[in-house]
């Protein structure tokens, strides 16, 4: 996701996630997690390799009813004056293409956050209801807004012959018609990666703005899409 550290200026990081460098080794779907067999209002740090690597070990935990659909459980990364980080390390693999899903409800913080300085990409939720995208070592608009009251899904797409990835936001009770990305060719933060080693997720801290992020419905997965280029026809 080995280059310069680089602060976001246009706002504050809600959240991000993030890929980074791994032995080879894949399958065709190799991970899922929806947290519901998780313990309810528990850390999920030592829970199925996830690690709470900076701040409060139970301001990550496992949340039941508050989930896009409303049933079942989802990780809720608290609003903590220091933010939290938690992710999970496994060889998740390295074919093309590589599809990473996940649906969540946004945060909102305050302060700059920089882009993440190893692995494949990031996507940032910033104090202004931007999200952003990391492209190399910079962060780049996506085009879209979001807020702290709607579920998001976020799917990267990731290409390791040219280490590249492109990134398709849409609601997440919603299918993305057209199925095109967002923002597309954007460059691996670090090129020398060339599979998936991590999942990562950082929290935020606001004293005034809605600041608990919930994260669910994580997948990797390497099989291909159906891409839906037109509306269905009556």
């Amino acid at each position: 996701m080995l280059k310069k550290l680089q602060i976001c200026t246009l706002a504050s990081l809600a959240f991000y996630f993030s890929f980074a460098l791994a032995p080879r080794g894949w399958s065709a779907d190799v991970f899922r997690e929806s947290f519901d067999a998780r313990q309810d209002d528990a850390t999920i740090d030592g829970v199925n390799s996830w690690q709470v690597s900076i701040g409060n070990l139970n301001s990550a935990v496992t949340k039941s009813a508050v989930t896009s659909s409303g049933e079942g459980k989802s990780l809720e990364i608290v609003n903590a004056p220091t933010p939290v980080t938690v992710g999970r390390s496994g060889v998740y693999g390295n074919l093309t293409p590589a599809w990473v899903e996940l649906v969540l409800k946004p945060g909102m913080g305050n302060q700059a956050t920089p882009v993440p300085t190893r692995g494949i990409g990031a996507v940032c939720f910033n104090a202004s209801g931007d999200i952003l995208v990391a492209d190399g070592s910079a962060w780049t608009s996506s085009g879209q807004k979001f807020d702290t009251d709607t579920w998001v899904r976020v799917l990267m797409k990731i290409d390791f012959s040219k280490h590249l990835y492109d990134i398709y936001i849409s609601p997440a009770n919603i299918t993305k018609i057209p199925f095109i990305p967002d923002k597309a060719s954007l460059h691996f933060i670090d090129s020398a990666v060339n599979s998936i080693s991590r999942v990562g997720f950082k929290g935020v801290y606001s004293a005034t703005l809605p600041g608990d992020t919930y994260v669910d419905e994580i997948t990797v997965h390497f099989i291909e899409r159906l891409v839906i280029i037109t509306s269905p026809q009556n």
